[in-house]
């Protein structure tokens, strides 16, 4: 600026290289800060004798340049800002005359966010995994799944793995026999 213009006050050109700065952490972080350090330059600091009238209208159009610019700054930050999106609530309750297992697992969501596996047991039948979509309140169980423990899922959120009788199984998510993988006299879990 000082190039441009020879009687362009030192302390204006600071302001206007700080708010311009090409590292954002080198630059004022807000309007205040700015306001504040042109409060410091009116309120005479810089030495009023070397300050000549004709650096009133300029010093006057600095301080409505920095107010713009720091308006500018404030408005490109806040439309930065992505709102966070709403928390979802919902209560998953057992399907009617059913109980959920709590010591062998509780529900388990797929990865894709679409289902959930939870192991649950009739009145008078045995432990089974139950499978839900997350859209729907009804719950269908999977058969072949009997005395199932501690559900996960694959990946692609089509199988799901369990233990069951000292064995480690899988069965498609939506339906079909029950295959055997190892056995697992220990259960712990799985991903």
């Amino acid at each position: 600026m000082s190039e441009l213009q020879p009687l362009t006050p030192p302390a204006f050109e600071h302001v206007v290289k700080e708010c311009l700065a090409k590292d954002p952490e080198d630059r004022w972080q807000n309007a205040t800060d700015i306001a504040q350090e042109l409060r410091w330059i009116s309120e005479g600091r810089v030495t009023q004798a070397v300050r000549p009238a004709s650096y009133l209208p300029l010093i006057a159009t600095a301080v409505a340049l920095a107010l713009i610019i720091g308006a500018v700054i404030g408005a490109w930050v806040a439309a930065q800002r992505r709102p966070s999106p709403p928390l979802t609530y919902t209560e998953i309750t057992a399907p009617e005359g059913t109980s959920f297992v709590f010591d062998t697992s509780t529900g388990v969501v797929s990865p894709n966010g679409r289902q959930i596996a939870m192991v649950v047991k009739g009145e008078n039948g045995p432990a089974m995994i139950w499978v839900r979509p997350l859209d729907s309140p009804a719950a269908r169980p999977l058969k072949g799944t009997e005395n199932a423990m501690f559900p996960f899922w694959s990946p692609d959120s089509k199988q799901i793995g369990f233990f069951a009788d000292a064995k480690l199984k899988r069965i498609d998510a939506t339906s079909g026999p029950a295959e055997t993988l190892a056995d697992a006299p220990t259960p712990r879990g799985g991903s």
